[in-house]
């Protein structure tokens, strides 16, 4: 495999693969004046587990620092919360001296984070070693391959009945209208297709020459079927053998579509996209969605802060989107074998990613099985929800998983919008205790932690409410139906942001209005200025539904 990579080797990579976000991260690791070699993984995966785990990790301290800020609240407040609650006060106040509590020990918790993450183990240095400790690696799935973990993983995977397919980055399949597969073809392969269409074939029973269905839209038709033919027999045969060089074939449909087909017609459209899908290199024409394994790739799968629409994701190049929450998940997920991506693309690019991993369930008889779990789907609404939810399960099917379990509770508009579709596409509502084949780090997941700092990393284990699609009975995971305590506390994990900003709302308005109603209106705009905000931001990530009413690939 080689040495690993020098700085300048790296700046030169930067300046044509990186993107702004990670160039950021790269030249903040610069400025450090730490060589690349001297990066020790050991040192910094104790010092994530510290960033990611804080005082979190010692629940007892967290229990006694939370009832001594509560105490000091709630002595602080006792003349309303205790001797000012009915009959001698109204619920009102009693409700805001809860609120103020809730606030208070939130705001308390969040010092501690910021601390933690700031000062005792600075994200923004541990972020800029993470990136660079990928960078310097010349292939680093090969590398990460060769690590005990991931092997450790691999080799679960094939007890279990899951074959070579997971994660297998040459994995990829074509859907076209109505999720219909189609066969796999390079460019070369899709030149050759393209010129029949037009210049149709001969028919070997009736020795007949036969049109293609875009033969109408040449000029003159036959007889410019001939004139063409007769120009270019050679590079035609060779486009016939499957050694045209792609640059010929270019050269032909540019021929063909400016001087012999009609132009604004059906066809010349025709033309013009395949130009472009063998131009870009993926042969993707409209109407068609690659499904494909991502490469584990630090140039490729480390994502900025638009790609996805997600909070894992590089950030730090606009104002909206600066926090800390997340940031450190995409580092995560490339190294944790247990999870993978299912990536789509249509001619317009990459614009969604399916967030999956393996795991360990129990079956009704009590032995292990793998199931596929899908945390959730990021990215544009511009890729039909059923293509997404027909191509994790014919990939789940092709690994040999008999169980596709998808989370329910999701934080965002787009996953929200897939899972809604699983829901009436008929997967059936359920539960079930799992574990990822590589458990032994906080990860950032849907599923498992809070959608609010700093809970947002959590062990990639327990119990998950969802929908559940069975593939194969034989080999599939048991699961019950959610309870209603289990979705009840679901419903509040996944909303809990909410509930704390709209206690901060309640409890500011109550004292604005104390204040008098000029307060109350300040108040009011900052809310209202903050709200079009975050609308804004998040409204980019349904973009997509607009622009698909004009593209045949949904």
């Amino acid at each position: 495999m080689g040495e690993d990579l020098t700085i300048a080797e790296v700046d030169a990579r930067m300046s044509r693969d990186g993107f702004p976000e990670m160039a950021v991260l790269w030249a903040r690791f610069k400025r450090l004046g730490v060589e690349l070699a001297s990066i020790d993984e050991e040192r910094l995966a104790v010092a994530r587990r510290a960033h990611t785990g804080g005082l979190i990790s010692h629940p007892l301290a967290m229990v006694w620092v939370t009832a001594f800020v509560v105490a000091g609240v709630l002595f602080y407040f006792r003349k309303i919360v205790l001797t000012a609650f009915p009959p001698g006060g109204t619920w009102i106040q009693g409700l805001m001296g809860a609120a103020a509590a809730l606030n208070l020990v939130f705001v308390f918790w969040q010092a501690v984070v910021l601390v933690q993450r700031y000062g005792l183990h600075p994200m923004n240095r541990l972020m800029a070693l993470d990136l660079a400790g990928m960078l310097r690696k010349r292939d680093y799935r090969r590398w990460f391959e060769g690590t005990a973990e991931s092997k450790a993983v691999m080799s679960e995977l094939a007890v279990l009945g899951i074959n070579a397919n997971w994660d297998n980055p040459d994995y990829r399949v074509v859907y076209g209208p109505a999720c219909a597969v189609r066969p796999r073809e390079d460019c070369r392969a899709l030149i050759h297709r393209v010129l029949a269409e037009f210049l149709g074939h001969k028919d070997a029973e009736r020795r007949k020459w036969q049109p293609g269905r875009h033969t109408p839209h040449l000029l003159r038709q036959k007889a410019t079927v001939t004139e063409f033919v007769n120009a270019h027999a050679a590079q035609l045969a060779r486009s016939r053998q499957g050694d045209l060089p792609l640059e010929e074939g270019l050269l032909l449909l540019r021929e063909l579509r400016d001087r012999y087909v009609t132009p604004h017609s059906a066809g010349a459209e025709r033309l013009g996209d395949c130009i472009e899908a063998v131009e870009r290199g993926d042969g993707l024409t409209t109407g068609l969605t690659e499904a494909r394994v991502w490469r584990r790739d630090p140039w490729v799968d480390l994502t900025h802060q638009d790609e996805f629409y997600s909070s894992a994701s590089l950030r730090g190049v606009k104002l909206i989107g600066r926090g800390t929450k997340g940031r450190l998940g995409t580092f995560g997920y490339l190294r944790n074998r247990s999870i993978s991506a299912l990536d789509f693309r249509t001619r317009r690019g990459r614009l969604v990613r399916a967030r999956i991993a393996a795991a360990r369930a129990a079956r009704a008889d009590g032995r292990a099985a793998a199931v596929l779990f899908v945390d959730g789907v990021e990215g544009s609404a511009a890729v039909s929800p059923e293509t997404i939810r027909r191509a994790i399960e014919d990939y789940a099917r092709a690994c040999g998983f008999g169980l596709v379990f998808y989370n329910g509770f999701v934080l965002n508009s787009v996953p929200q919008r897939f899972v809604r579709h699983v829901r009436r596409a008929g997967a059936t509502p359920a539960a079930v205790r799992l574990r990822y084949l590589d458990a032994a780090r906080r990860e950032y997941l849907d599923a498992f932690g809070l959608p609010l700092e700093p809970f947002e990393y959590a062990y990639p284990r327990g119990w998950v409410a969802g929908y559940a699609a069975v593939l194969d009975a034989g080999k599939a995971a048991a699961f019950v139906p959610p309870g209603r305590l289990m979705l009840l506390a679901k419903h509040l994990k996944a909303n809990a942001l909410w509930f704390l900003v709209a206690s901060a709302l309640g409890y500011g308005l109550w004292s604005m209005w104390n204040m008098g109603p000029g307060a109350v209106l300040g108040f009011a705009v900052l809310i209202t200025a903050g709200v079009a905000m975050h609308l804004a931001y998040q409204r980019r990530s349904l973009l997509g539904v607009r622009d698909a009413k004009h593209d045949k690939s949904i």
